[in-house]
């Protein structure tokens, strides 16, 4: 039930807007010059555009202006789609047998030297020879944490610069499946897909039918 009539073409010229941007080019702006190459008629070019506007919203959950081109070059996901029934935390749980967790901590600074590696926290100092600073962007960004010495500009750059995306996601249950059973996904296109243009079945994933997910940046 995708109402989308040029979808291998639409793909196709994603792939090329990308390959051909330049360092920092947002994808809007890559993606206006490789539709102008196409000579394709205005409708046309239209519905392709509200693809690329769509696709961005929904795997950045940003508008396709603030987004680099390359950051939409990773569009393939090998292997099989899976969900963890139990909860994502089986991940860090898995990790983290056998070692010592402290939790409640909260680092404020990062000293490196020669001699390794001090992280202290509101409690207490710890030392190491080396240290990973797995921490959210929004922490790095607010500057909670001081490292000393500063980090590099190769670090603290994208830092300044990266940007977090802002995304909703809507999951609707109905007593009866009324899509065909070979449709993965429900898409309008155009001015009536703006608010909810995506929605996806989630019936197999779930275990139950009659499942759908829309994801939506908010406004």
């Amino acid at each position: 039930m995708d109402p989308w009539p040029h979808r291998q073409p639409a793909h196709g010229t994603c792939r090329l807007t990308a390959a051909a941007s330049g360092h920092d080019e947002s994808y809007a702006t890559a993606a206006e010059r490789a539709l102008a190459a196409t000579g394709w008629e205005p409708e046309r070019a239209e519905r392709v555009r509200a693809f690329y506007r769509h696709r961005t919203e929904e795997q950045c959950g940003a508008e396709v202006e603030q987004v680099a081109a390359h950051g939409l070059d990773e569009d393939s996901i090998e292997g099989d789609e899976v969900i963890f029934p139990g909860g994502y935390d089986v991940l860090p749980r898995s990790l983290a047998r056998g070692l010592d967790v402290r939790l409640g901590m909260t680092v404020t600074a990062i000293t490196r030297s020669a001699a390794g590696v001090r992280v202290d926290t509101e409690d207490e100092s710890f030392e190491a020879a080396h240290v990973i600073v797995t921490v959210p962007l929004g922490v790095l960004k607010a500057g909670a944490i001081e490292f000393t010495p500063p980090l590099p500009d190769a670090v603290a750059g994208p830092i300044v610069r990266l940007g977090m995306g802002v995304f909703n996601k809507v999951f609707l249950r109905f007593p009866d499946r009324f899509w065909q059973d070979d449709v993965y996904a429900i898409r309008q296109h155009g001015r009536a897909g703006v608010p909810w243009h995506s929605w996806y079945d989630v019936s197999v994933v779930s275990g139950r039918r009659g499942g759908l997910v829309g994801p939506r940046r908010p406004p």
